[in-house]
């Protein structure tokens, strides 16, 4: 995992971001997996949650070039670990995403930061 990685696993475990659905940060104070990313490695948007607007990365794209992410939506994909898809809430079972756990399958930050850390290689180019 590069250094970026890193500090967005470590903001997913603190404890400090609320977790919020169906974008990167809401009107509430609550942040998607990938809104932490955000208010982590753009230090300067961490403090008004109206700032940071978008269901994914494509408003943030030096976020995923720090994070080195495959998409704007943190896709995976590989068959090896197939068998697991049916949990990750994929309809092909071969895809997945950071977006689908956080979302749709109301995964906490500690399980996302467990996911990030054990499969970071199928999320980064």
């Amino acid at each position: 995992m590069n250094n970026a990685m890193k500090l967005w696993v470590e903001a997913l475990r603190s404890g400090k971001y609320r977790q919020g659905r169906g974008s990167l940060s809401g009107e509430y104070g609550g942040n998607c997996c990938l809104g932490v990313a955000v208010r982590v490695l753009i230090p300067e948007l961490d403090h008004d949650p109206f700032k940071i607007r978008g269901a994914d990365l494509s408003s943030y794209p030096i976020v995923k070039k720090l994070l080195k992410l495959n998409s704007y939506d943190g896709s995976f994909r590989n068959t090896e670990v197939i068998g697991k898809f049916d949990t990750y809430g994929s309809t092909d079972k071969l895809m997945g995403s950071l977006i689908d756990l956080n979302d749709e399958l109301g995964w906490n930050f500690n399980q996302i930061a467990d996911f990030i850390e054990e499969n970071h290689k199928l999320l980064s180019n």
